[in-house]
């Protein structure tokens, strides 16, 4: 994911942090898909760790594509322990809203996903459910 300039990734990476810290246990599981996903973009582990205490969001600066790429992370980050807590939802909810998705179509799946948490959706699914396809 060279395409995207340094900041993009920062702005990725941190809030994958603030939905993994949500619900005040960053698990091993989520630990090891940030350093994965962190790995993906190009970014060392020694910037990853200076990315934990740091807060920056500007999706203005985002493709809508690269949003819902986000979002997907997001999505797959709730699942990685295998425990769905409220705050999480509640977090993921709040960063949907502040990358600009369609806040009916985030109520909806994050309400599938509360009622049924074993529902995972795959980004191609995702894309077509925000992008009306």
């Amino acid at each position: 994911m060279s395409y995207l300039s340094e900041s993009e990734k920062t702005i990725l990476l941190t809030d994958l942090m603030d939905l993994a810290k949500s619900d005040g246990i960053v698990q091993f599981s989520e630990m090891t898909y940030l350093v994965w996903v962190a790995q993906k973009l190009g970014v060392h582990q020694a910037d990853l760790k200076k990315l934990m205490d740091k807060k920056v969001s500007a999706f203005d600066r985002i493709s809508p594509d690269q949003r819902l790429t986000q979002f997907h992370r997001l999505l797959s980050m709730m699942f990685v322990d295998t425990d769905i807590a409220p705050a999480e939802l509640e977090k993921c909810r709040e960063l949907a809203y502040k990358m600009g998705l369609d806040p009916s179509k985030v109520d909806t799946l994050l309400s599938e996903i509360e009622k049924n948490p074993t529902v995972r959706i795959d980004l191609e699914n995702l894309k077509a459910k925000f992008e009306g396809r």
